[in-house]
């Protein structure tokens, strides 16, 4: 929390320092729209992310050799919200958002290995049905986007644009092995590892650490506006975010002596949004 805090405290004034440089060099040639161009707005989300890659290379199995084991995590839908700041130029407008979305961690599927022997198959599938793995998934972004109103004559006007930005991801994650590592297991797991063990009375728990990765993106949305009176708006509508590939380690601490570190690897965000916008 106090890297999300940290982050938001040197994104939040940026992106906003920006967006009010965009508007104010946009607003020397542009027509306004009405007498109350300026506009603030606050939006809830329903969010949902693609299923993210999961990888763990390398894995020493016997008779087999090095294997990768592959795979899905899943997320469950999640929610989100934001702010804007902006102003319309006719049918246009430009704006400063920072928003931020959140996805829970579901399960694991679609466990297979790379060869794809009987023993390797085997030894993927036993791997996935030990392993739990429960957390949550955190998007804070900080963004510049350009809509345009598309003018219908009536109060209802549909909207597309799309914008970018920064993001700034978290994982916080909880995974713990849901039977006890036989011998042949712990002769797979490095001397730390076995050490991490017997340092927890001989329970096979682990709890990861959080991870946090920020990058570039960019977002794309379509929707429906309504003007309820001259100075007061609301809008419904859908929104791609994407995100960089952001690799997450997975038992950090108890990687095999010849492994590398489990990986998970996030993908884009979907949401739906409802917005109030207010102009002045």
């Amino acid at each position: 929390m106090r890297r999300i805090q940290s982050f938001a405290a040197t994104l939040v004034p940026g992106v906003l320092v920006l967006g009010i440089a965009v508007l104010t060099a946009v607003s020397v040639s542009a027509q306004e729209r009405d007498d109350r161009p300026w506009y603030l707005e606050a939006h809830g989300s329903v969010a949902f992310t693609q299923s993210a890659d999961l990888r763990a290379p390398g894995i020493p199995v016997p008779n087999v050799g090095p294997v990768d084991v592959l795979g899905k995590t899943t997320f469950h839908t999640g929610w989100g919200g934001g702010v804007a700041a902006g102003r319309a130029f006719d049918d246009f407008r430009v704006e400063a958002e920072v928003s931020w979305r959140r996805v829970g961690i579901d399960h694991i599927e679609n466990i297979r290995s790379e060869p794809a022997t009987a023993a390797s198959t085997q030894f993927a599938q036993r791997l996935a049905q030990s392993i739990d793995i429960t957390g949550r998934l955190d998007h804070l972004t900080g963004m510049v986007n350009a809509y345009w109103d598309v003018p219908t004559g009536t109060r209802f006007r549909p909207y597309i644009g799309g914008g970018l930005g920064t993001v700034h991801a978290v994982m916080h994650k909880n995974a713990r092995r849901l039977t006890r590592p036989s011998a042949e297991d712990l002769a797979r797991l490095s001397p730390e590892a076995r050490q991490s063990l017997e340092d927890q009375g001989g329970t096979p728990v682990v709890d990861d650490k959080d991870q946090d990765r920020w990058g570039f993106a960019w977002q794309a949305a379509a929707g429906m506006g309504f003007d309820l009176t001259d100075s007061l708006a609301v809008r419904a509508g859908y929104r791609f975010l994407h995100v960089p590939n952001l690799d997450f380690s997975l038992f950090q601490g108890q990687r095999t002596s010849t492994s590398s570190p489990v990986t998970i690897t996030a993908k884009p965000v979907h949401s739906i949004d409802f917005g109030l916008r207010v102009r002045f």
